[in-house]
């Protein structure tokens, strides 16, 4: 059943740091996790990437992840040179670098308003770019052959997958510690 190792990976994370929300990157405090091996944390990167550009795109990406979308497209990166992605994906990650800092001023001014607009923002951004400029984002959808391909990877080698969890665990939370 492909898959099998990215839901341990997703199930190790959910106990090592509960409100983990089903292994998607989705806090701010991810900083913490650049500790981790890219075999392990390239799996919420890439699940948080393919999520929300299949969702609304690379803008989407951006926003969602406006505060560590640098952090995300490296560990994205060194996550699909591990699985042997094709020389296209990595254009792909270099155009999504390149949309993401050409608009980074804008993107952190919207966020800042007091009336901030999701959906003005992706739709002045589809207005900027068009179909054309965006057609990078199909690469890294999910379901595509990179997802597949990341699947097979981690459930080829389960055995190195579930060592380096296994020493990933020093019996304390792996993200922050909120205090009591």
């Amino acid at each position: 059943m492909p898959g099998k190792v990215e839901k341990i990976v997703v199930d190790w994370l959910n106990i090592h740091n509960p409100g983990w929300r089903g292994g998607m990157w989705t806090e701010a405090e991810f900083e913490a996790y650049e500790s981790l091996p890219v075999e392990i944390k390239m799996v919420p990167a890439f699940k948080f990437l393919e999520h929300n550009m299949i969702n609304g795109g690379w803008a989407q990406f951006f926003w969602n992840g406006f505060d560590y979308w640098r952090l995300l497209i490296e560990i994205a990166s060194e996550g699909y040179q591990v699985i042997g992605a094709k020389p296209e994906v990595f254009g792909a990650l270099d155009k999504l670098f390149e949309l993401c800092e050409a608009n980074e001023a804008g993107c952190e001014k919207e966020l800042d308003s007091d009336d901030w607009d999701f959906s003005k923002f992706i739709a002045s951004m589809h207005k900027k770019y068009g179909i054309e400029g965006t057609r990078f984002e199909m690469l890294l959808w999910s379901g595509t052959d990179m997802y597949w391909k990341r699947l097979s990877w981690l459930d080829q080698n389960e055995d190195l997958v579930q060592r380096l969890l296994s020493e990933s665990i020093p019996n304390k939370q792996v993200g922050p510690i909120s205090e009591a």
